[in-house]
């Protein structure tokens, strides 16, 4: 067994003190980006006509597909 003094343990948590001060905060939130990549007329880009429903303003196919992701992400 290995015997420590009081003043070696005193510089052991002392020295455990500093790291946790400058330890960086964890990330509390992070960025989605949505990049669109579909070709045209498809996907987030499909301009068939819809209407409005269940709270989605979008008036296309397309847009209705878009705010769906985009609100999920904002969940996410």
């Amino acid at each position: 067994m290995i015997r420590r003094s009081n003043s070696d343990v005193q510089r052991c948590l002392i020295a455990a003190a500093i790291c946790l001060a400058l330890a960086p905060a964890p990330a509390s939130a992070a960025t989605f980006v949505l990049i669109n990549a579909d070709p045209p007329g498809e996907g987030f880009n499909d301009p068939t006509a819809v209407t409005p429903i269940g709270g989605n303003p979008g008036t296309t196919r397309g847009q209705q597909r878009l705010n769906v992701f985009a609100r999920g992400l904002e969940y996410w």
